[in-house]
């Protein structure tokens, strides 16, 4: 088979796979919050530090994930993580005590750091050097797709049956992607060893240290839809209201296919600073009207392009200035604030409500944060960045 016939296998099977995990285990945690409400008696921190456990366990793990891929093999820890998104829907399902419950979360966070890690790289190993930002939004496009269709579906599950059933139904779903991943071939790339040293030196770099926080901050976006968003949907609309957040995959699908191409043509720069630009303004009328379902809307679509766009970049980024075999540990140090973000803006978020006293003025706060990093990173260049061994 040639190589590029082989390329645009391993992207089909890894795309399709991602669309029914991300169906079913990615579009559950749209539910969690509102399944804990309804049936569990704990505060609203409580609820909250739940789905923040997951991100919590990926942020820590981003880094140790590079270590323990090269030990397992990089398809082994492709599989292994991806079982995890089968493991932590089934777990909610069965409903133990809270303290099983987070430690399952964070496990599941351990898991998701691999499976992006391997899945990831996989992409920019088959891609052309000038094509990075187009495969990186094809195959992040399967996630957003999987994520809309799966809230969907889920919503009509929730309507009609219970919001417990959402989760054996989102487990079973995962489960079919999984078995569509086990089709992708192995394929041997040679590696450097992974060095602490080399953490520092990517984590120390100028560029490194502001990819790292602005995917920290665009993943607030998410954290702060998992949670402040949900409940503010669920008090202003009712349950049947979560399908708003079809709105938030809907844009991530739209920008990751577009922005990685247009990013192709014009930089990087560009369209990371316009993302944030974009999502500062929308995020701003939801803070003025958070009770208005247009408005909250459009705020979980500028979110949305948000999440969309920066994480496809900085994908595409860590091929530009990464070399192949040392592509692991540039893309797990550099992703080490994607799981931050999301567990700090479900928290902070949280508590901004409970400090400030409403929904707006917690959203306020997160796009001022948006326009100041829309501002910051139009300095972010293109240079390699050095790695040192140890």
């Amino acid at each position: 088979m040639s190589d590029s016939r082989a390329a645009l296998r391993d992207l089909v099977i890894l795309t399709t796979s991602f669309v029914l995990i991300f169906m079913g285990a990615g579009a559950q945690q749209q539910f969690l919050v509102p399944f804990f409400r309804e049936a569990m008696t704990w505060s609203p921190l409580e609820r909250g530090f739940i789905p923040a456990a997951v991100y919590l366990g990926m942020a820590f793990s981003r880094v140790p994930s590079v270590w323990i891929v090269s030990a397992l093999g990089e398809r082994a820890g492709m599989m292994l993580g991806a079982a995890s998104y089968i493991a932590f829907p089934a777990l909610v399902w069965a409903s133990p005590s809270y303290g099983v419950l987070v430690a399952g979360a964070a496990l599941w966070g351990v898991g998701a750091s691999m499976l992006w890690l391997t899945s990831s790289i996989r992409v920019l190993d088959v891609a052309r050097e000038t094509h990075y930002g187009t495969a990186s939004g094809i195959f992040s496009s399967g996630t957003h797709v999987g994520f809309l269709i799966g809230v969907l579906i889920l919503s009509r599950v929730a309507a009609d049956s219970s919001l417990r059933d959402v989760f054996a139904v989102a487990a079973a779903v995962t489960a079919v992607g999984w078995l569509i991943l086990v089709l992708l071939p192995a394929r041997e790339v040679r590696r450097e060893p992974p060095h602490l040293r080399m953490v520092m030196t990517i984590a120390r770099s100028a560029d490194g240290r502001i990819v790292i926080i602005l995917l920290g901050v665009a993943a607030a976006g998410f954290g702060l839809m998992l949670v402040p968003l949900s409940e503010c949907i669920s008090d202003a609309l009712g349950l049947s209201g979560l399908a708003l957040a079809a709105a938030y995959p809907a844009a991530r699908l739209v920008v990751s296919l577009a922005g990685g191409w247009l990013s192709d043509l014009l930089g990087r720069r560009v369209v990371l600073s316009g993302s944030f630009l974009v999502a500062s303004a929308g995020l701003s009328w939801t803070a003025i009207a958070p009770t208005s379902p247009v408005a909250l809307g459009v705020g979980i679509f500028a979110i949305g392009l948000l999440g969309g766009l920066v994480p496809t970049l900085a994908m595409a980024y860590v091929g530009d200035v990464a070399h192949p075999s040392t592509r692991l540990m540039v893309h797990g140090t550099l992703f080490t604030g994607q799981g931050i973000g999301v567990a700090g803006a479900m928290l902070v978020g949280q508590m901004l409500r409970i400090g400030l006293g409403s929904f707006g003025t917690a959203f306020a706060v997160f796009a001022l944060v948006f326009f100041g990093c829309g501002i910051w990173s139009s300095t972010l260049s293109a240079r390699p960045i050095p790695v040192q061994q140890g």
